[in-house]
């Protein structure tokens, strides 16, 4: 559950601000297909991440430019990218589930499959303590930045006063389509970071 516990975090940026993001899940089969076909060529683990990372950003980048700077509505956009992202990662995968990732491919399962605190003979922790994953402790560190930002920060601020009434914000000197392209650009970050963490835990890369 963690991992979509980190992409909601992006959701729930772009919905401050009144837009809705309906492509995350898409995106997330696109990041996970890219990253996996880079580590079936041999590439190492993070060239593969990176490059899965640079395509979920594009996406996120191409949805924040037409809702903020074209002004279409962002229902329309990111059903459009839903179905955009989801045919990519259909085509670049030929519709098959990707798992030969070579000889990165222990790294890539630890990231996704290693759990701290450790319990062990020479570990400090006491067994009553909970073993908890990568992927949840991702999560926390997330949540805790995010939080963070909207409680000390005039981005937050930002977001909360579009999302309010975005023609009083842009009155006001707030820079809504700067921000409202940001708020898009996160939500595509967290939803590749948590399609990255999916890929260590199955060990493999599906389009859906």
């Amino acid at each position: 559950l963690a991992p979509f516990g980190i992409m909601a975090l992006g959701m729930t940026v772009v919905i401050i601000t009144g837009g809705i993001d309906l492509s995350v899940g898409s995106i997330m089969g696109l990041v996970v297909i890219v990253a996996g076909l880079f580590l079936t060529w041999h590439y190492p683990w993070y060239i593969a991440f990176a490059m899965g990372l640079f395509s979920g950003l594009a996406c996120g980048a191409v949805n924040g430019f037409f809702v903020a700077y074209v002004g279409m509505p962002s229902f329309v956009v990111t059903l459009g990218m839903l179905s955009v992202a989801r045919s990519l990662a259909v085509v670049f995968s030929a519709n098959q589930m990707l798992y030969q990732f070579g000889p990165d491919a222990p790294i890539v399962k630890a990231i996704g499959q290693a759990k701290w605190p450790r319990h062990g003979p020479e570990d400090w922790a006491p067994h009553w303590i909970p073993e908890l994953s990568s992927q949840f402790w991702t999560m926390v560190i997330l949540a805790l930045i995010v939080g963070f930002v909207f409680n000390f920060t005039a981005w937050a601020r930002h977001l909360f006063a579009i999302g309010g009434n975005e023609e009083a914000a842009r009155l006001t000197g707030v820079p809504v389509d700067w921000i409202k392209f940001q708020a898009y650009l996160f939500s595509a970050f967290t939803a590749s970071v948590a399609s990255l963490l999916l890929l260590g835990y199955n060990g493999s890369a599906i389009n859906a």
